[in-house]
């Protein structure tokens, strides 16, 4: 969402170092009244999206904008409140708030073709980038996601939203080195904005690198994380907790539960991928 203008990029540093990482308490303690006009907007996006993130209800999302614009309309629709693909039909070409938010509405809905030709019409938007990343990976084209990658950087820094992006890409590479950067690039990020997010993230890059003993160490860090907080994070540190119990023998109930879901989670992915292999071969 956040667009690479040289003004907005100072002003919204914190609102951004912290949405992304997960920081939503560090977030919310931002006062947004000083700000600029296009600072203020983006940023009450920001506490709606990590409050909808938070499971909060309609009410309390819409309590965080007091602004109007298309990106504020739009974040209301994503919502739940309001007819969203009518506003990106209107300022889908020319609104990057309206761009990203309407590219995560079609992405969950599985348009992810869809949403990367909406995402094409941003212009030096981070967060655009970052999503036409992820939807080169789960299509299986990470030569694909490595360009747009390394085509931001030759018009930005290497910032959060790019730098988690770029991690993404290290990730489904694979090897020692990639998963090396990709436990040094959370790990800077946990120093200032340490979250659910950012120590799964290290979980995951020390199960890469077969330190599962560490990665236990991340887990029980996130032992107590509230899932109204986020129940996506929730979920991902029970799953490091069952594959890293699995390598120490350290495993506890709930995460034998984990195991479970995931084991069958992945045999049905198994299956869908037998079938489509078969079509191919009619």
């Amino acid at each position: 969402m956040f667009s690479y203008e040289s003004g907005l990029y100072n002003e919204l540093y914190f609102v951004r170092q912290y949405f992304y990482s997960g920081s939503y308490s560090k977030l919310f303690e931002i006062d947004a009244s000083s700000m600029s006009e296009g600072g203020k907007e983006l940023t009450e996006i920001y506490f709606a999206r990590a409050k909808r993130i938070q499971g909060a209800s309609l009410e309390e999302i819409k309590a965080c904008m007091t602004v109007d614009t298309p990106g504020t309309r739009a974040m209301l629709a994503y919502a739940g409140e309001g007819d969203l693909s009518s506003i990106v039909a209107e300022h889908g070409s020319s609104d990057g708030a309206v761009q990203v938010l309407g590219a995560l509405s079609l992405i969950q809905d599985g348009q992810l073709q869809v949403a990367y030709g909406l995402l094409e019409q941003a212009e030096e938007n981070l967060e655009a980038v970052a999503l036409q990343v992820y939807i080169c990976l789960a299509q299986g084209d990470i030569t694909a996601a490595e360009t747009l990658v390394h085509s931001a950087l030759d018009w930005t820094d290497e910032e959060i939203v790019l730098q988690i992006a770029h991690a993404w890409v290290k990730l489904a590479r694979g090897g020692y080195e990639a998963y090396n950067d990709v436990f040094y690039v959370f790990e800077e990020i946990s120093s200032s904005s340490a979250s659910a997010f950012t120590r799964n993230y290290l979980a995951i890059a020390d199960l890469c690198l077969c330190r599962a003993e560490d990665a236990v160490a991340h887990v029980e860090n996130n032992a107590n994380i509230d899932e109204g907080d986020n129940a996506v994070q929730a979920a991902v540190t029970s799953a490091n907790a069952a594959v890293a119990g699995q390598h120490t023998g350290k495993q506890r109930g709930p995460a034998s539960c984990s195991l479970a879901s995931v084991q069958k989670a992945l045999a049905l992915k198994s299956a869908e991928f037998d079938a489509l292999c078969e079509s191919f071969a009619a």
